[in-house]
């Protein structure tokens, strides 16, 4: 066969049959000198060649296990299978995270070492939340901190805490989650700057992010990335320049700030490993209010193809949620429900994460857009409730801006306005009303009559920051001036907000405003050119089976008739 070392001739048995026997024949004494000599003459041909380390620790590991069971005692051999076990351990973190955990178990029962031990429960830990294996990553996570502080090692509890403060996020646990980074911040506070301290301040800053405060979030992110690029790898320099990026990108410095999500999205692609998948999620949501849908899927694409090669299945479902909002905004919606079906059942399957709610709170408006009133209003109260415990901005406010027009629509008004006075409470925890614009625009018309002084305020106090949120508020807008009876005003607007919407390659929100245009032009007696608006949006809502549009136009059309 074709031969794994260059040089060198390669045989295999035809049968493995034939090699298991072949093998169980060799005294183990003399199997346990073979094993050792191979993997000294490799590991002297390919010392360098990271691509024998399997290979290697196989071959050590195998034969150390056969000197224990002749009651030899070898640290030397012991020594070289925890070497390359590790390293074959790392190396396979970077292609297939699932095929690392074993090796790091190994790793763990080899070294005798307990603070090298609890590095390697850390490092398993991290990889088993990207898994969506929290259980286990909760497990490892405490038997790490548990030694770091018996070593004393403070840096590295810190280390752990805030790593599994993330884990505790992913579950949707944000109690534990803010405890854990609570705890990392109070022991690095005089620490000197180190690799561990850079990443306490990196996701420290995240979660000031993810919370809506962003000058806060830029000022501790400037620390980690300086931090970062003193003492850490080139993937953590990725992930605190995606940090601070993100939250300088909703101030003044945003084309600074873009810049830095786009070289980490650079960074992680070049290297291959899991800070990839971050940068893609945070420069997807960007490029989805400033370039559009279009400009958002295609670099959230080459994330999802990456990390279902890695295995990094937790990490994976968040983007293909990404993914998914943009196909929702694009009307390509067979292929979210089909999506978004799939995350929903293989994330409960493992018990359970935030990203069920996230995919909920995207499901409910493809149902409302589809008609089926009574399906997305069953999930309204049990993605309401997991959202308010999870007490995440980022699934808080979809949450409650994709249940207001189903709760309208169902035939619930006393809760649709409720909701409405609820999602005014939490705005600018996490999102601008610019951002809620943006997720309230597709069901304006269901709620316009019932919290139209809500929406009032919050237009009244939203920043214009990205072009396809400025172009939902502008309809939002021009929807209330429609209610007050101000039609040349809202024509004008929702004119402006078709044309946006066009250059942004969003058609859904660009045909439901050409709908809510209609409206207005027909009472300015410009009735061709309405239903002429109507045709347009018809010919797009009909195919993709938007029943909620569609009953828009015909409501339209039987008002004109009549």
């Amino acid at each position: 066969r074709s031969p794994s070392m260059t040089g060198q001739d390669e045989y295999s048995f035809r049968h493995i049959l034939m090699r298991d026997v072949a093998y169980g024949q060799i005294p183990r004494a003399e199997r346990a000198a073979l094993h050792e000599e191979i993997a000294r003459w490799i590991e002297a041909l390919a010392a360098d060649n990271e691509d024998v380390v399997g290979i290697l620790a196989h071959h050590y590991d195998s034969a150390l296990e056969l000197r224990i069971s002749l009651g030899e005692h070898r640290p030397d051999l012991q020594s070289q299978a925890l070497r390359f076990t590790l390293a074959a351990a790392d190396r396979a973190a970077r292609l297939d995270v699932r095929s690392s955990l074993e090796l790091y178990d190994r790793a763990g029962d080899l070294t005798t070492d307990e603070v090298q031990r609890a590095g390697i429960f850390a490092e398993m830990a991290r990889h088993e939340a990207d898994m969506g294996m929290l259980e286990a990553a909760h497990s490892h996570f405490r038997q790490a901190e548990k030694i770091f502080t018996r070593s004393g090692l403070t840096a590295r509890r810190a280390e752990v805490l805030a790593t599994h403060s993330r884990a505790s996020w992913i579950e949707g646990d944000r109690p534990s989650s803010d405890e854990h980074l609570r705890l990392a911040m109070e022991a690095i506070n005089g620490l000197d700057d180190g690799p561990e301290v850079a990443l306490v301040l990196r996701q420290y800053a995240n979660n000031l992010f993810i919370e809506g405060n962003w000058e806060e979030a830029a000022e501790i992110g400037e620390r980690a990335l300086a931090v970062s690029r003193r003492f850490s790898s080139p993937s953590d320099i990725g992930m605190a320049l995606r940090t601070l990026g993100s939250a300088l990108s909703y101030g003044p410095d945003q084309a600074r700030g873009i810049e830095m999500i786009t070289e980490a999205y650079r960074i992680g692609k070049d290297l291959g490993d899991m800070s990839f998948g971050y940068a893609a999620n945070n420069l997807h949501a960007f490029l989805q209010v400033m370039e559009g849908p279009e400009a958002a899927i295609a670099v959230i694409e080459p994330a999802v193809e990456f990390l279902e090669l890695r295995g990094q299945e937790a990490s994976l479902e968040f983007t293909r949620s990404s993914r998914v909002e943009s196909l929702l905004w694009l009307g390509r919606w067979d292929e979210a429900e089909s999506e978004l079906t799939y995350i929903i059942d293989h994330d409960l399957a493992r018990g359970g994460t935030q990203i069920v709610t996230m995919a909920r709170n995207l499901l409910m408006p493809i149902h409302l857009y589809r008609g089926r009133y009574q399906q997305a209003y069953a999930l309204v109260g049990p993605t309401l409730e997991r959202a308010r415990e999870i007490r995440d901005p980022q699934v808080v406010l979809p949450a409650l801006s994709a249940a207001i027009p189903v709760a309208a629509r169902s035939g619930h008004p006393d809760e649709a306005r409720a909701l409405i006075a609820e999602l005014e409470s939490l705005a600018g925890e996490g999102s601008s009303p610019t951002m809620l614009a943006t997720t309230l625009l597709p069901g304006i018309d269901s709620i316009i009559d019932l919290g139209r002084p809500a929406l009032e305020r919050m237009a009244a106090v939203s920043e214009r920051r990205f072009a396809l949120c400025d172009r939902s508020l502008d309809a939002v807008l021009g929807a209330i001036d429609q209610a007050h009876g101000r039609y040349h005003d809202a024509v004008e607007r929702l004119a402006g907000a078709v044309a946006g919407f066009e250059d942004l390659k969003a058609p859904v929100q660009a045909h439901q405003c050409r709908i809510l245009e209609a409206r207005s032009l027909i009472q300015l007696g410009e009735v061709d050119q309405a239903l002429h608006l109507l045709e347009t949006a018809e010919g797009f809502f009909l195919p993709i089976g938007g029943r909620f549009f569609l009953d828009a136009i015909e409501a339209i059309r039987s008002e004109v008739a009549a």
